[in-house]
């Protein structure tokens, strides 16, 4: 696993699609944050998303 953050779910879903794995969807309940503090908009979490999701699709369009 490559993903350490905010990829780390499409991570598992891309290597369990790539390995033919059936894929189905289950409902999740969502809660309100009741402690910290959202990260997600600031300008360095996105950065390093997309530097993460770089690299992601580099290893898996090429691993075997």
């Amino acid at each position: 696993m490559l993903s350490t953050g905010a990829l780390i779910n499409a991570e598992i879903l891309a290597r369990a699609v790539r390995r033919g794995y059936r894929i189905t969807e289950r409902g999740v309940h969502h809660y309100p944050r009741v402690a910290g503090l959202q990260t997600g908009a600031k300008l360095k979490v996105i950065l390093r998303a997309f530097k993460e999701l770089f690299k992601l699709y580099k290893q898996i369009k090429y691993e075997r």
